[in-house]
C-alpha cells in the first residue's frame, strides 16, 4: 500500500518511521521546504523509550506533484493546516485513494468533508505521543491504540 503522510510534525514522523519499518511504500509532505530537504537527505531520527535513536530513511517532499498516486492519504497537520492538506491530497489522489485524519482539534473532519469524497474519509483518534526535539529528530514518547473509523454522511449533520 503507497501512503502519503501530509504533515512531518512529530507524529507524522513517527507513522512514517513505522511504517517505513513495517515495510510500507510511505512518503512524507512537509510544505516547509527546508525541513523536508532535510529529511529527505538525512531520514528521520526517532528516539524511543528507552532513549535510544534510529535512523529510518523515508522518502519527503515538499512540492506535492513529487508524490506518488497514494492509497492512503494520512493527514497529520495542525487543525488550522487541513483545508491547504485536503487541497493537496486532492490533487494526487486516484480514483480509489482513501484519506484518514488524524488530528487534534474540531472541525477538520468537516473542512476535509466539504473537499474530498465522504465515502473514502475515515477519521481517527491515536494514543501515541511523540515530541519533536529538532527537525526531524523526535522522540516516541508513548506507545498506544489508533482507532479508526469511516466518516458517514449521518455523521455530518448537525
Amino acid at each position: 500500500m503507497r501512503t502519503l503522510i501530509v504533515g512531518a510534525g512529530s507524529l507524522g514522523c513517527v507513522f512514517a518511521a513505522l511504517f517505513k519499518e513495517a515495510g510500507a511504500d510511505v512518503t512524507l509532505f512537509e510544505i516547509n521546504e527546508e525541513k523536508a530537504e532535510l529529511i529527505a537527505k538525512g531520514g528521520l531520527i526517532i528516539r524511543d523509550s528507552n532513549l535510544v535513536d534510529r535512523k529510518v530513511l523515508v522518502p519527503c517532499v515538499s512540492d506535492i506533484e513529487a508524490a506518488p498516486p497514494p492509497d492512503l492519504g494520512l493527514v497529520m497537520v495542525k487543525a488550522y493546516h487541513t483545508e491547504r492538506a485536503a487541497r493537496e491530497i486532492r490533487f494526487v489522489m486516484g480514483p480509489e485513494t482513501k484519506v484518514l485524519t488524524l488530528q487534534n482539534g474540531l472541525g477538520h473532519i468537516e473542512v476535509l468533508a466539504e473537499q474530498l469524497p465522504k465515502e473514502r474519509l475515515f477519521a481517527g483518534i491515536t494514543y501515541m505521543s511523540a515530541l519533536q526535539l529538532s527537525e526531524g529528530h523526535v522522540h516516541h514518547t508513548g506507545v498506544g491504540l489508533t482507532i479508526i473509523a469511516p466518516v458517514l454522511e449521518k455523521s455530518m449533520a448537525g
